[in-house]
């Protein structure tokens, strides 16, 4: 369906532009002549105004495998007073790196151990937090999985209090816990009958982050041992209370990361022609945002700009930004590779009437795997999101 609007799209398109150089052609007085001009030709910057700029409320995917998909697992409790509560839980299982042998599937496990990457930290990076391990008792997906998804979770394995700030956990599990897993964890079927942990934090005020890439789970018997690579994860996120911040329109991975966007295209008299070069911006409206002392609040790095019709199918990508040194996200033509609708192409399908009453999103893209937040200021602002056309007119 989306290779079928992009060549609808391009050969509409190509058969008005054909129309004009044919004005441009024949006689003078026909359509397109004035083209001809080159007062009346020279090309002309238009800023055309945002009308919508609303979060959807629909959960953001957090799932995610070895291949595709999140890129770390989401877990803890956090207060931000100008977010909100973020309360995070982290799934995460595992699989062996090759066949074990006869020997590892012959005798019981005698040491079980996980070693845990910890990549990211939201919140206070100066007090601890204790983390809790629960068994995950029944078999789940994980890519496209949202962060509203529920798991069946067991009792819980252990506790532990570790620094916001330590960058690697590796502990044992308990024994009890091994005997009574024995069988399982060298079974022939291991990864249909072993489901994973979940990780959630009992106390302290961050989300922290477990790397998909570099965390093991290691199982020992006597005379052999074997290595387990995580397989998949998913974070569940639950978000509570309003932003702080008047005037901004919140956007966060994880919780709320998706914007519906709409400009007033159809509006402007000027938008009559080709469109040469498109520019969307947005600011970031608290690029100084105070936070209380050992308190990190990271900021959004990567937004993608897609093309939509209110249905998920029909999801064109068209644009992708990072963040300037002031915090703004700038969207401009070639910034993704250039396999689908281009930027250019959609805004002119728009003014010409050929693309009925799209929408626009802007989303936080899967594999950044983060609660990370941007404040953007709203459509009444004076730094309100905008498009800037450089447009020649067929008038």
């Amino acid at each position: 369906m989306i290779e079928n609007t992009r060549l609808s799209l391009f050969l509409l398109i190509f058969v008005f532009l054909a129309g004009l150089q044919a004005g441009c052609d024949s006689a003078p007085g026909n359509v397109g002549s004035g083209l001809l001009d080159p007062q009346a030709g020279e090309p002309l910057s238009i800023q055309v105004e945002t009308t919508v700029f609303e979060p959807q409320g629909t959960p953001d995917i957090t799932g995610g495998s070895f291949s595709e998909g999140a890129k770390r697992a989401l877990f803890g409790t956090v207060i931000d007073p100008a977010v909100g509560t973020i309360d995070a839980s982290g799934h995460i299982d595992f699989f062996p790196t090759e066949s074990v042998s006869d020997e590892f599937r012959n005798n019981s496990i005698s040491m079980a151990e996980l070693t845990l990457h910890i990549d990211y930290v939201y919140g206070d990076t100066l007090d601890g937090v204790t983390i809790q391990i629960s068994d995950i008792i029944d078999s789940w997906d994980a890519v496209g999985v949202s962060a509203d998804t529920v798991l069946t979770i067991g009792d819980p394995i252990m506790q532990m209090e570790i620094e916001s700030n330590a960058q690697i956990l590796r502990f044992e599990l308990p024994s009890e816990w091994i005997q009574a897993n024995d069988e399982i964890l060298r079974s022939d079927n291991f990864s249909e009958v072993f489901h994973g942990f979940q990780l959630r934090t009992l106390s302290g005020n961050a989300v922290l982050g477990v790397s998909h890439a570099a965390s093991t789970m290691k199982l020992a018997v006597p005379g052999d041992t074997s290595i387990f690579v995580m397989s998949k994860i998913v974070s569940t996120i639950e978000k509570t209370g309003d932003i702080d911040v008047p005037g901004s329109v919140l956007i966060q991975d994880g919780a709320a990361a998706r914007v519906d966007v709409a400009f007033g295209l159809k509006l402007n008299p000027e938008l009559d022609g080709i469109i040469h070069r498109t520019i969307f911006r947005i600011s970031d409206s608290l690029p100084s945002l105070n936070t209380p002392g050992g308190f990190y609040r990271p900021q959004i790095e990567r937004l993608y700009l897609a093309l939509t019709f209110g249905d998920p199918q029909l999801r064109v990508l068209l644009a992708a930004a990072t963040p300037a040194e002031d915090g703004s996200f700038t969207f401009v033509e070639g910034s993704i590779p250039e396999d689908e609708l281009t930027f250019n192409e959609t805004i002119t399908g728009i003014i010409l009437d050929i693309l009925p009453d799209p929408m626009f999103e802007i989303s936080v893209p899967v594999s950044e795997s983060t609660i990370n937040v941007l404040f953007v200021d709203d459509i009444n602002s004076q730094k309100a999101p905008h498009v800037i056309l450089t447009v020649t007119n067929i008038k």
